[in-house]
């Protein structure tokens, strides 16, 4: 027969096994050695490789419970492993039971499994491992108020990401930075970091990096008096979590933008938001998420006339936290509590003496300036020879100084929040005065609340809330139309007065003062 071509000829792939000893003329051909079976090797069980998977899994759902529960069971399995791949396995499933732990509500039992799975990566000269230990371990010191601790690891995470070239991991770093900083009080650089890190996120598409740097971005915003781009952001994290299925960003997204309704006067459109976060909540089970969600509920009923169920909110949200829970909701909700009782009995707390001594640095009651807003007439309280007036003190200036300005001063004479003479100029050289002992001009938040002013005082009479976004806003979609009217009337009020803007059922207009 006719030989095949060699293009045409069937390649069998000749392997170690497939080579036998053939004889020839003086002798016979010796074969390469065959390797050793990889009985005699040590080797991971695959039950414990599996639940490696099955518990990051179960952190990514927030199911946290099972998730450190698989990774207990993993340790079990492999014991004291001498290969590299069962001491990466067992510094993962440390790994993952810290962060179940951090992300549970228990940052200072998070600490030690963290700092085992620092030890384990560093001993297996994993990069990757080490920055993201160092990124945990951040957070965890961070929970339990040791923010130099915090800053170090911070630090070295960001360092081994930039030396990686990890653009998504250093952008989620830059996002706990960002949060240090909050919880230190210094807002701005907070702000910068934020917007820093989003920056990159943006560069590498990382989705679920982005949502949680939105909301991030939007509880800066609302402890600097802005609720409304708060909102924004946070309607924009949801919309980014929901996509990258980040339920835990999800659920604390909807809380944070229930509050910013909530500071912009929309309680029906809060108490519906805040609604939606308790559907959300029967899928995760971690203390914190609950414990946050009770202190919203807390400050919901606190501002709705409602001081023994605000009470018992905040007092059942500290319960669930526990000694070892969350430092920065933890005061939050000793603060709603101190505040539930002084309107119940006009008495001060136990937890507000508390909250006092540990919040003594100043630049640290900063903190709470989203429910100090809430509660003036609370700090405004004398407390002599208590200790707590110092305190009070503090957080009465941090509001005044983390809020937009008015130009309603103390010197102004006011009735029932409404200044004695307010003097609009449509004609040349537009401008809004507000008279008291002097003169001064406003000076406007935004182009656009004073656009909204000036379309209210021209208009002659009422103007229903779709006339006002048709004319200011023609071509925005109704979501986003109803978030622009609800920030810029915000602004406007804040640059005049809180009363400037009257509703009247479906219809708006300017307060008879304004002239």
């Amino acid at each position: 027969r006719p030989r095949a071509s060699a293009s045409s000829r069937p390649k069998v792939a000749r392997t170690c096994s497939s080579i036998t000893p053939r004889f020839r003329a003086g002798g016979f051909v010796p074969c390469r050695k065959a390797p050793r079976s990889n009985s005699t090797w040590p080797r991971v069980p695959a039950a414990a490789c599996s639940g490696v998977a099955r518990a990051q899994a179960y952190r990514l759902q927030g199911l946290l419970e099972r998730c450190g529960a698989e990774a207990g069971r993993v340790l079990s399995l492999l014991g004291a492993p001498e290969t590299r791949r069962g001491m990466r396995a067992v510094a993962e499933a440390r790994h993952y039971q810290g962060t179940a732990m951090l992300q549970g509500g228990r940052p200072a039992e998070a600490i030690e499994p963290l700092q085992s799975a620092e030890r384990h990566y560093q001993t297996l000269g994993n990069s990757y491992g080490l920055a993201l230990a160092h990124h945990h371990l951040g957070m965890a010191y961070r929970a339990v108020g040791a923010h130099g601790e915090a800053l170090d690891h911070y630090l070295q995470a960001l360092l081994g990401w930039r030396t990686l070239k990890n653009l998504p991991q250093t952008a989620s770093t830059l996002n706990n930075l960002g949060n240090l900083y909050t919880s230190s009080g210094d807002l701005d650089r907070a702000r910068a970091t934020l917007e820093e890190g989003l920056a990159v996120a943006k560069t590498v598409q990382a989705t679920r990096i982005q949502a949680y740097l939105l909301n991030s971005l939007a509880d800066v915003h609302l402890l600097l008096g802005a609720p409304g781009e708060a909102a924004q952001h946070f309607d924009q994290s949801i919309g980014a979590a929901e996509g990258a299925s980040e339920l835990r960003i999800v659920l604390t997204s909807k809380i944070g933008a229930a509050m910013a309704r909530l500071t912009m006067g929309q309680r029906s459109a809060a108490e519906t938001v805040l609604r939606e976060a308790q559907g959300l909540l029967a899928l995760h089970d971690g203390a914190l998420m609950r414990a946050e969600y009770a202190a919203a509920g807390a400050l919901l009923a606190l501002t709705g006339g409602d001081p023994a169920g605000g009470g018992e909110l905040a007092r059942t949200a500290l319960e669930t936290l526990g000694a070892q829970g969350s430092r920065e909701t933890r005061l939050r909700c000793q603060f709603l509590a101190g505040w539930a009782t002084w309107q119940q009995d006009g008495t001060a707390d136990a937890l507000l003496f508390a909250l006092a001594n540990e919040l003594a640095q100043p630049g640290t009651e900063r903190l709470l300036l989203l429910e100090a807003r809430f509660a003036l007439p609370f700090l405004q309280t004398a407390w002599p020879d208590s200790g707590l007036d110092s305190f009070f003190s503090r957080l009465r200036a941090a509001v005044t100084s983390f809020s937009p300005v008015g130009l309603v001063g103390a010197a102004d004479p006011v009735v029932n929040g409404v200044p004695a003479v307010v003097r609009a100029f449509a004609l040349g050289h537009s401008r809004v005065e507000i008279a008291g002992q002097a003169v001064r001009e406003v000076q406007w938040a935004t182009e656009k609340a004073k656009e909204l002013f000036y379309l209210m005082l021209l208009s002659g009479g009422p103007l229903s809330k779709e006339q006002i976004v048709d004319t200011l806003w023609p071509d925005a979609s109704p979501a986003k139309s109803d978030t622009l009217f609800w920030s810029t009337a915000y602004r406007m009020r804040r640059s005049l007065f809180q009363e400037v803007l009257v509703r009247d059922g479906s219809n708006y207009s300017l307060h008879p003062e304004v002239q």
